[in-house]
């Protein structure tokens, strides 16, 4: 009857309590990977390709964006992958990107870089990492 009663009472309370820690170790868990990669196959060529000057293409948030200047205007972005994806892969696949923020800009900024690749490659570095935008001076 003792062991009984420790499971049973306050069974609902004891479920709820068991559900939100697994949630909470799911959470966790998926919070500290380092990171999802597609899986290496050792038996598959690895190799990189450098991309030289990749133009840095700005996304605006807004319809009234006004015109900025990016220092350095190009960067480069050396990726890795197997040999037939780095071979397939063109300039035009490859995308580096900066985010302007909501407010107009007034004065300098620094932003991160963020270089979108197709799913069978990986970024291993891009140089710079950051850029200086600016807004440009009125005509």
């Amino acid at each position: 009857m003792r062991l009984r009663h420790l499971i049973f009472d306050n069974f609902y309370w004891k479920m709820l309590s068991l559900a939100l820690a697994m949630i909470i170790w799911y959470g966790a868990h998926m919070f500290m990977r380092e990171d999802i990669r597609p899986i290496v196959r050792p038996l598959q060529p690895y190799g990189t390709r450098d991309f030289p000057a990749l133009a840095v293409r700005v996304l605006t948030p807004g319809k009234s964006a006004s015109p900025v200047r990016v220092q350095p205007s190009t960067i480069l972005v050396r990726v890795g992958g197997d040999l037939t994806s780095l071979d397939r892969v063109t300039e035009q696949d490859a995308i580096a990107y900066v985010e302007l923020p909501e407010s107009p800009l007034t004065e300098p900024i620094t932003n991160r870089v963020e270089v979108k690749l197709p799913p069978s490659l990986r970024l291993l570095s891009a140089i710079p990492d950051r850029v200086v935008i600016s807004p440009l001076p009125p005509r």
